[in-house]
């Protein structure tokens, strides 16, 4: 048996923004890509649960994919990949609340881990202080407001800052309900913020 899988050699969200920075239209623009992607994946009713720029990766003419469906879970199933009932997966810096409860999961907790990636691309830094082990961080995505954006990165326009500060939402209800929600609010924020050709100059270059 093998796997055959698309060659993604422009390497990671992560890569990008750690090595060369993302200026923050390149970060919308892939926070665009990104909900793209998910909401094709929770039309089919499959929730993506770890979402983060490690996991976000350039083919090599630039277009972004979203991988690493390995702890996906499909609505309504009975049992999940990779995991046993009762366990708590993901990557704790970018779990939301009810994830980090061991509650129902719903498109709104990809949507939170969005606004998570969101956040960090536009400040530099992750809405909560990550000092001390996973279980302490998880818990201030559990039970603590992060970190206003606009305190934090004062530059980040207005409009952006309400967005991702919803997605951000403790209570589901409270987020974006879709990916495809984010994404459009994100795009009308960016434009009201830079102009209808701020999505032409996003694009990033091919590593």
């Amino acid at each position: 048996c093998l796997l055959v899988m698309e060659n993604l050699s422009g390497g990671t969200v992560w890569n990008r923004f750690s090595t060369a920075g993302m200026s923050m239209e390149a970060a919308c623009a892939a926070v665009l890509a990104t909900c793209a992607g998910l909401e094709s994946a929770h039309r089919h009713q499959i929730l993506h649960r770890d979402i983060k720029p490690e996991n976000l990766i350039f083919n090599s003419d630039g277009t972004l994919k979203v991988t690493d469906f390995g702890i996906a879970k499909v609505l309504g199933g009975a049992r999940t990949m990779a995991t046993r009932a009762g366990e708590v997966i993901g990557t704790p810096a970018y779990m939301a609340p009810e994830q980090a409860r061991g509650g129902q999961l719903t498109p709104a907790t990809d949507v939170y881990a969005v606004g998570v990636m969101l956040y960090e691309l536009l400040s530099g830094r992750r809405p909560f202080d990550e000092e001390g082990d996973p279980l302490s961080l998880l818990f201030k995505h559990a039970y603590e407001e992060p970190m206003p954006l606009n305190e934090v990165a004062p530059a980040v326009p207005a409009g952006l800052v309400a967005v991702t500060m919803k997605a951000l939402a403790k209570e589901p209800t409270d987020r974006y309900p879709t990916a495809e929600e984010l994404g459009v609010a994100v795009a009308e924020a960016a434009t009201e913020a830079w102009g209808p050709g701020w999505l032409m100059r996003a694009s990033l270059p091919v590593m």
